[in-house]
């Protein structure tokens, strides 16, 4: 075998393959994302449930998606999200009658709360037998199409008959939802490359998946998410300092370093302007930048007030640890702010 023929062959496909990366610039939050992929799982779910889909995702922010898999509930960034065919993710999105801000706010909060959260399969599997019965889950934890059938029902919204058991496909068939066309682009070389490079949200996820099996530990509790550490700290403050040293022995309290170190240039405006970017793509960074940072300094602003005045109501350690953590964010979230507005409105042409 000429193996050196075969490595050329070999580089000719991967640089023949084109890749399709959901249009962010059409998204919105609270739109429901539905993927498939090429065999592996994926398949294997397609062909259990006969569903052209087998994964569902919640778009809550211009860089941000939740999402529960294997690994539990967490955030993902769309942009990493890299489709085969283009036919391998659809959107979907509430009919006006039910678009209210309030409904949509409120679904991506009940998301975003639901991060750490345990996947359970057999809960899944059960959605065989109950999603058209109005059997209830006695079981806390999630998995795909639950969160986000709950988390909408949450809002008031219920898109399908059973919010607790239901396939991906099932919101296909939703009265309340519509089909967002040509949601789907062809990707870059550039972003190709960005979307395979390794993702600092999955160390994220790792972290706090760490942080919780620890709680669950120290507390013998059915743990699942950073809020029920905060809801369990203020009626036991005995572990405050053992929950404490968790939160600091895991990275967690740190974990905004590595967007710095990596992406200094979103924090000072001299690196921005550095960039080897066309004005016509420095333009669109800046746009998006402002536009992601200004959602995440809201949500970071409204847990720096949450965690101030649990702290004046119960002077725990933990409490304060989580609002130098905040404060911190909230500089972060304002210094990116600051650095897309001065190029969009003073140095852009």
């Amino acid at each position: 075998m000429d193996f050196k023929k075969l490595a050329k062959k070999s580089i000719r496909h991967f640089e023949m393959q084109s890749y399709f990366l959901l249009d962010t610039k059409i998204l919105r939050p609270g739109d429901i994302v539905l993927t498939k992929q090429v065999g592996g799982i994926s398949k294997k779910i397609r062909v259990a449930t006969g569903s052209t889909y087998s994964h569902a995702i919640l778009f809550v922010a211009t860089d941000s998606y939740i999402h529960s898999d294997r690994t539990g509930v967490h955030s993902g960034n769309p942009q990493r999200l890299l489709f085969t065919n283009n036919d391998h993710a659809t959107i979907l999105r509430l009919k006006p009658i039910s678009t209210a801000a309030s409904v949509l706010e409120s679904a991506c909060s009940y998301a975003r709360s639901q991060i750490g959260k345990q996947y359970s399969v057999p809960e899944a599997v059960k959605s065989k037998w109950y999603r058209s019965s109005d059997k209830e889950a006695k079981v806390d934890r999630q998995f795909c199409s639950r969160l986000v059938a709950q988390a909408f029902s949450h809002a008031g919204v219920d898109l399908v008959s059973n919010t607790d058991y239901c396939y991906p496909d099932d919101f296909l068939r939703s009265r309340v939802l519509f089909t967002v066309k040509a949601s789907i682009r062809s990707a870059t070389r550039n972003e190709v490359s960005f979307a395979k490079s390794p993702s600092p949200l999955e160390k994220q996820a790792q972290v706090t998946n760490r942080i919780l099996e620890q709680a669950r530990k120290l507390t013998g509790l059915d743990i699942q998410t950073l809020n029920d550490i905060d809801a369990y700290i203020e009626k036991q403050p005995i572990h405050d300092d053992a929950i404490s040293k968790i939160f600091r022995d895991s990275g967690y309290l740190e974990l905004w370093k590595t967007d710095l170190a990596k992406n200094p240039w979103r924090y000072n405006t001299d690196q921005f302007l550095a960039l080897n970017e066309s004005i016509e793509a420095k333009n669109e960074l800046a746009r998006r930048e402002f536009e992601s940072a200004s959602n995440l300094l809201r949500s970071r602003k409204e847990m720096l007030f949450a965690y101030q005045f649990r702290l004046k109501e119960t002077p725990l350690l933990y409490f304060q640890i989580m609002v130098n953590l905040y404060e911190k964010l909230v500089d972060l979230e304002q210094r990116r702010i600051t650095v897309a507005r001065n190029f969009l409105q003073t140095l852009a042409p």
